[in-house]
């Protein structure tokens, strides 16, 4: 009998922490594909360059890139990232390109969004988060070029 009464007490309070987190997790208004997708262009190392995310799956990544006439495929993880200001979200991303020319690399990019609108009383925190700037680095693989970057949306 005591047996019977742990087993439901177990199954119950896994019951009510498993619905806990997914509440939590409905809450959170943060969607990573507001911030992260989307066609970023900036500078590279004095060059510019276009970074196109197209997909987001899970903590997956996909898109490509652009330097000159120069289009690489990019594939990679990302996770969520520390930014210190307000009204601000930042996830951190690590990108490869396909590796079969001998100046592809990888890039680590921090894609930052903002939640900021105006009111009468100024700006204030409100509304979803939207990606509107990246930074980063890309280091090719061979070890021979390290590339600050700096991109906006």
């Amino acid at each position: 009998m005591k047996k019977i009464i742990f087993l439901v007490a177990t199954i119950f309070l896994t019951t009510i922490s498993t619905s806990a987190q997914k509440s939590k997790a409905k809450s959170n208004p943060i969607a990573p594909s507001n911030i992260i997708v989307g066609i970023w262009k900036g500078d590279m190392g004095g060059k510019p360059v276009t970074v196109v995310i197209e997909k987001i799956n899970g903590n997956t990544i996909s898109g490509y890139n652009i330097i000159g006439k120069n289009k690489r495929n990019l594939t990679g993880t990302f996770s969520k990232g520390e930014w210190d200001q307000s009204c601000s979200a930042a996830y951190d991303a690590v990108l490869a390109e396909p590796g079969d020319d001998k100046w592809d690399g990888v890039y680590k990019i921090k894609f930052v969004g903002y939640n900021t609108k105006e009111t009468s009383n100024g700006i204030e925190c409100g509304g979803k988060f939207i990606g509107v700037e990246a930074q980063g680095t890309w280091k090719s693989n061979n070890g021979k070029l390290k590339k600050e970057l700096q991109l906006s949306k």
